[in-house]
């Protein structure tokens, strides 16, 4: 060994504590030493020397947290445009200490030159420079944000994944997306790494899955009153006024604003749904498909969420343009946006479009009910929406900042009806015209429309609209005129003066576009299309119609004109009627009883019932009934010997003998087909 690695290696020993900084000098020093024969020489003297030098440098405190101005100053401009510095888990130091910026390169990886994350740093073992770092805040995987009555909760990604989903909630069907929306859809599910993990395997093998997860608030309530809870339903009652303002995924964080009906104090209880999404990702012919699925993979559980109070009066930015005042708070992690609405319709304030320049976001509001509670229209609405840096610049650049609400001329507009129910927003139902103008005040309990009865296979056939007011009575009208068509009253009273006895309810439905319904405590009545009473069907004792009689009227296919025929039925006790025939309107019989008819087509010319034979035992032993769906053939008797189908008209003559298996509608034709395959052809047409 030679006298200078002799030398080195007791002035390392003489270190009370490695240096990376003494390491690097001694290493440095040493290699001239070994270059250049004169300094060989040399080294009994600068040796010494240096190892002073070294030692005084040990003895300067390594915790140093410098004056915020020192930081402030730098070279490097502060990650968020805050007079407070952002309290982070680097050592800070002075500009005129060691640890300073000590080399070119101190926190840079493979030669990069440019910024980057603390995180980064530390993960690749490199000392994080304040000058070659940008420097993250300590973000706790939850948290509570309070600005005025508004409520942030931010949930990190990486919380989200650490309880495993064992729990069954509910199913949703899947929706799917193609090309650049379904890389759009799933960025809002995943994100960083998960994001290009996924992405990657989909291009290597053309399909990939994941189980993505996002936070479902429950219910949020005031912690220090109410640590624990048992009963969520039975607490919920306590607080019911909870308005969601909006969600958002940014930077691998839930975001989640609302508005509480309490105080929001030192800590929120938030009692939470973690549920799973299911994203499946294929690549067929270089078209891309993504599938996004609510499974019911899901856990329940509640979290204490201590509140970081930001002063309302501590704005970043402010500008107000009209009725509408705009707030961007920076809480030190984010940016929030909190817009204040004057002369407001309390009415209006769901799914509100927020623009803020060419981008829209659907978020709601809520009324500021401290002030005048006389005078709602000068009551103020708020609304927030979690910002990214781009979006806070964008504001304080001049973006322009709007808010649309439910616009009833463009609702009316896409329409294909004359007029059109809608609800006031939150409020009550009304009626309006192509214009978008109320010609029926929306004073109502509810609205709706039978105008589009292709539920029930109907061509050109407007139905009737129906308003239901506060006080139980129900009102027909005209689809196309808006003529009232008859009204029924709780109390018994009536347009079309039938003894109604009093009820406690009315209900409505359509049966066929010639055939209404209205329920009440005693019974079901058909109506006519002039809202008359035709038949009744009262309730006995047992909550059973009276003499076992029940009804059918509802055509399957291609429904044309008004019916004025129905199935009348039998049925005592049994899941299988005891016999069927067809009758008028007034319920007068039509035709023979048969084992089961099945209302098929009504056309201009005739009715067309499909007839059937079955096994009666075997159906009353299996709880079933053959039946047929539009577009479906009969299946799931082909065990059943005695089944057979045949066709009758609205009188119940025979159009095809009760001797087929199955049938199958194409266009204007009936096909049949026997048992051995053959097939037999009716014309709907003639």
């Amino acid at each position: 060994m030679k006298k200078t690695d002799l030398v080195a290696d007791c002035v390392r020993k003489s270190l009370s504590v490695p240096s990376p900084l003494a390491e690097k000098a001694i290493e440095r020093a040493f290699k001239r030493i070994h270059r250049h024969e004169k300094i060989h020489r040399a080294a009994c003297v600068l040796l010494p020397l240096a190892s002073a030098i070294l030692l005084l440098l040990l003895l300067v405190p390594k915790n140093i947290r410098p004056p915020k101005d020192d930081i402030l100053s730098a070279s490097t401009s502060a990650p968020f445009p805050s007079q407070e510095l952002p309290e982070t888990e680097t050592v800070y130091v002075s500009k005129d200490d060691a640890y300073y910026h000590a080399y070119e390169k101190c926190a840079c990886i493979n030669d990069e030159t440019e910024p980057i994350m603390e995180r980064v740093a530390r993960l690749n073992s490199l000392y994080p420079c304040p000058v070659c770092c940008e420097f993250e805040t300590k973000q706790p995987l939850t948290e509570a944000i309070a600005i005025g009555d508004i409520l942030i909760l931010r949930h990190e990604d990486e919380y989200l994944y650490v309880p495993e989903l064992n729990s069954v909630f509910g199913y949703s069907f899947p929706h799917e997306y193609e090309g650049e929306e379904a890389l759009v859809r799933l960025s809002e599910y995943l994100h960083g790494d998960r994001y290009s993990c996924f992405v990657n395997e989909a291009a290597l093998s053309q399909t990939a899955s994941f189980m993505a997860r996002e936070p479902d608030i429950l219910y949020l309530y005031p912690y220090e009153t109410v640590p624990e809870i048992n009963d969520f339903y039975k607490a919920s009652l306590e607080y019911p006024n909870q308005t969601s303002l909006c969600t958002r995924y940014l930077g691998s964080s839930h975001y989640a604003l609302y508005f509480t009906d309490f105080e929001i104090s030192e800590a929120v209880g938030v009692y939470e749904r973690v549920n799973g999404i299911e994203l499946v990702y294929k690549t067929n012919d270089e078209k891309a498909v993504a599938t996004c699925e609510f499974t019911d993979q899901t856990i329940e559980e509640t979290e204490k969420f201590n509140v970081r109070f930001i002063d309302p009066e501590s704005a970043l930015y402010e500008s107000e343009k009209g009725n509408l005042a705009s707030f961007v708070y920076h809480t030190g992690n984010e940016y929030v946006l909190v817009i204040k609405e004057r002369n407001a319709d309390p009415y209006l304030l769901e799914n509100v479009t927020l623009r803020i320049g060419e981008n829209e976001f659907t978020v709601n509001g809520f009324m500021d009910v401290s002030g005048n509670l006389e005078a709602l229209n000068e009551i103020s609405a708020y609304y927030a929406l979690i910002l990214t840096e781009y979006e806070a610049n964008s504001i304080k650049n001049g973006a322009e900042i709007s808010l649309d609400h439910l616009n009833f001329p463009t609702i009316a507009e896409k329409s294909p009806f004359r007029y059109i129910p809608v609800q006031y927003g939150t409020g009550s139902y009304g009626v309006m015209d192509k214009t978008g103008e109320f010609v029926i005040a929306p004073e109502y309990e509810n609205a709706w429309s039978y105008q589009d009865l292709s539920g029930l296979y109907a061509k050109n056939v407007t139905g009737p609209i129906v308003l239901k007011d506060y006080a139980g009575t129900i009102y027909l009208y005209d689809g196309e005129t808006l003529d009232q068509i008859a009204w029924y009253s709780m109390d018994g009273a009536n347009s079309v003066d039938y003894a109604f006895p009093r009820s406690t309810r009315n209900s409505f439905n359509i049966l066929s576009p010639g055939i209404y319904e209205i329920s009440r405590d005693e019974g079901v009545y058909l109506l006519n299309r002039k809202g008359e009473v035709m038949m009744s069907f009262l309730y006995d004792e047992t909550g059973n119609f009276e003499n076992s009689l029940y009804y059918s009227a509802t055509f399957l296919h291609e429904a044309a004109g008004y019916p004025d025929c129905l199935v009348l039925f039998e049925q005592k006790g049994s899941y299988v009627p005891d016999r069927m025939w067809i009758a008028d309107l007034s319920g007068n019989r039509l035709s023979r009883d048969f084992d089961r008819l099945i209302p098929l087509i009504w056309t201009e010319n005739r009715a067309i019932f499909i007839n059937v034979t079955y096994d009666r035992k075997a159906a009353e032993k299996n709880s079933y009934l053959p039946y047929y769906e539009k577009g479906l053939a009969f299946s799931g008797y082909e065990k059943d010997s005695s089944f057979r189908l045949g066709l009758v008209d609205q009188n119940g003559n025979d159009i095809a003998e009760c001797k087929y298996i199955s049938l199958e509608i194409v266009g204007n034709q009936i096909y049949l087909t026997r048992e051995n395959g053959e097939q037999d052809i009716i014309n709907t047409a003639e």
